[in-house]
C-alpha cells in the first residue's frame, strides 16, 4: 500500500501510565497450563 494513500491513524497521546489488564494480557500471551502445575519462574538473587 502506498504511503499516500494510507489513512493517518490518530491516535490518543500517551499519559505515561501503563493500561493493560493483567488478565487480559495472560490471555493475549496464549499461555496454557494446568491449575495446579509448579511455578516454572526461577529468579536469581
Amino acid at each position: 500500500m502506498a504511503t499516500r494513500t494510507t489513512p493517518q491513524i490518530a491516535y490518543p497521546k500517551p499519559d505515561g501510565r501503563a493500561h493493560l489488564r493483567p488478565s487480559l494480557s495472560i490471555f493475549l500471551s496464549g499461555t496454557n497450563h494446568e491449575e495446579n502445575q509448579r511455578c516454572h519462574l526461577q529468579l536469581k538473587d
